[in-house]
């Protein structure tokens, strides 16, 4: 009798240790599966422009403007295209800032490599206060050209009637003059918006 007992209770840990096993490769199966899942869904909205591109049956020509026009568009997120760049955390506004009284501003910039041939034409002051209302200062008329290497600018800037008091954000709207097959194009780029607080008159 006992070895009958014995020899259940060996079969029974043997069915237990089989199901044990393949619950545990189907658990690692699934985690694997799952996990492929989740790579594919992050990566398949950046690799399906590229893999339609190689799959369509258009001629090596057109193949080549699209991707061009893809290139563009990664240029124009990574701010390849801009004409200008800032240092992060070098522009500020001088303090205090009071009603009625010139704004100056303090810039840290230099050219890109797409705006090394283009000419700084005007600049155009834009504020915007705690009401999100956004009006137009006075015009900057170019002081220097600036180089590859980021440079110190100095502008005084006339604030327009009506701000608010408190936090008011400006930036300058910037045009250039830049050179295209066949003559010049006009082109926009504009600086980081900086903050300052406003006061009231002394």
């Amino acid at each position: 009798m006992a070895g009958k007992v014995t020899a259940g209770s060996a079969v029974a840990a043997s069915v237990r240790k089989f199901f044990l096993d393949e619950s545990l490769k189907w658990i690692a199966r699934t985690g694997f599966a799952a996990v492929l899942v989740l790579l594919a869904a992050i990566f398949t909205p950046l690799s399906d422009q590229a893999l339609a591109i190689w799959r369509s049956p258009d001629s090596l020509e057109r193949i080549d403007r699209r991707l061009a026009h893809l290139v563009d568009r990664i240029d124009e997120i990574a701010g390849e295209n801009r004409i200008i760049r800032q240092p992060r955390g070098y522009s500020y506004v001088e303090e205090p800032v009071r009603e009625g009284e010139p704004l100056w501003i303090v810039l840290y910039m230099a050219r890109t490599k797409a705006g090394t041939n283009c000419t700084f034409v005007e600049g155009a002051s834009v504020f915007e206060d705690s009401r999100g209302v956004r009006q137009g200062g006075s015009r900057l008329k170019p002081i220097t050209q600036v180089g590859m290497s980021p440079e110190r600018l100095r502008a005084p800037v006339d604030m327009p009637a009506g701000l608010r008091l408190g936090r008011v954000g400006v930036h300058i709207v910037l045009e250039y003059r830049c050179p295209v097959a066949g003559g010049t194009e006009t082109r926009w780029d504009r600086t980081d918006t900086l903050f300052f607080e406003l006061l009231p008159k002394a």
